[in-house]
């Protein structure tokens, strides 16, 4: 699956984890991916619908 990220934050950092060297140094990155996600994208509307689903013998 390709996705295209458009914030240059989210895209260099991802990018840094691809690219990195060593484990240590894919660690660093990943920690500073999550904790700028972690103040970027505090909450995520993921739909407007509900579904619901119900069975009976």
């Amino acid at each position: 699956m390709i996705t295209t990220c458009t914030n240059m934050g989210i895209a260099g950092l991802l990018q840094a984890v691809t690219t990195a060297g060593s484990q240590e140094e894919m660690k660093k990155s990943w920690d500073e991916l999550h904790g700028y996600i972690w103040e970027y994208l505090p909450g995520v509307k993921i739909g407007d619908f509900a579904f619901f689903d119900a069975t009976t013998d």
